[in-house]
């Protein structure tokens, strides 16, 4: 069997941000190469008081991608049961166009959240 490596790929990135405020990881436009998103992850802790949020995964081929998210009331315990919320997609999710950023907005868990992050990862081409 033959193994062709792909030297037009650069390697994985990965945008974080941390805070009890929004975040917004993003993987940057870069001129001359499109974007791929392949996961995110977004953990942290509960609020005072339970809520759903919704974070957009925007810049890609096909438009925004919504997620909701379960906070669970109780700053100290974790944001919700799972203690995360973590997506990989079966193939990478290419940006709209060439130098495109793909960015994750999670918005604030709400108040008396003291933690939260979020990563976003994937590729440039």
């Amino acid at each position: 069997m033959l193994s062709v490596i792909d030297n037009t790929m650069a390697p994985k990135v990965a945008g974080a941000s941390g805070g009890a405020q929004q975040n917004a990881p993003s993987i940057a436009a870069v001129a001359g190469k499109l974007n791929y998103c392949t996961g995110f992850d977004i953990s942290g802790g509960g609020a005072t008081a339970a809520s759903i949020i919704e974070a957009a995964l925007s810049g890609l081929a096909g438009g925004t991608i919504n997620f909701e998210l379960n906070i669970l009331a109780g700053a100290t315990g974790p944001m919700n049961a799972q203690g995360g919320f973590s997506v990989r997609f079966p193939d990478p999710i290419p940006a709209s166009a060439l130098n495109t950023a793909i960015t994750l907005t999670v918005p604030s868990f709400g108040a008396g959240n003291t933690n939260a992050s979020a990563v976003l990862y994937g590729f440039q081409k």
